[in-house]
């Protein structure tokens, strides 16, 4: 379908897959891993993605969310969770000194 957004890749960790999910997903937060599996993995979905309001898809414009393609298509289940993270917050730049 030509609506549907493929993702995936080929043998890389699964901390690194998950990591992915949030700018595919469009989340606007971290995605941690916590499924303790090890190992590189291959991994493919396929997902409507979530169209700006107002735009103008046609009815045979159609497929799953992106979180039920992880349900369905991965087995993967993403469980909202608050929690502590490491950021680095930059506050200001300075033009570096001459040597």
């Amino acid at each position: 379908a030509p609506f549907l957004r493929r993702e995936g890749s080929r043998d890389i960790s699964m901390a690194q897959i998950v990591s992915t999910f949030t700018g595919v997903g469009n989340l606007g937060r971290p995605v941690i891993d916590q499924t303790g599996l090890q190992g590189k993995f291959d991994w493919f979905i396929e997902f409507l993605p979530d169209y700006p309001a107002g735009a103008n898809l046609p009815p045979e414009a159609s497929g799953p969310s992106f979180f039920d393609a992880l349900k369905n298509q991965l087995g993967i289940k993403l469980i909202p969770q608050k929690g502590p993270f490491d950021y680095i917050l930059v506050d200001h730049i300075e033009h570096p000194s001459p040597n």
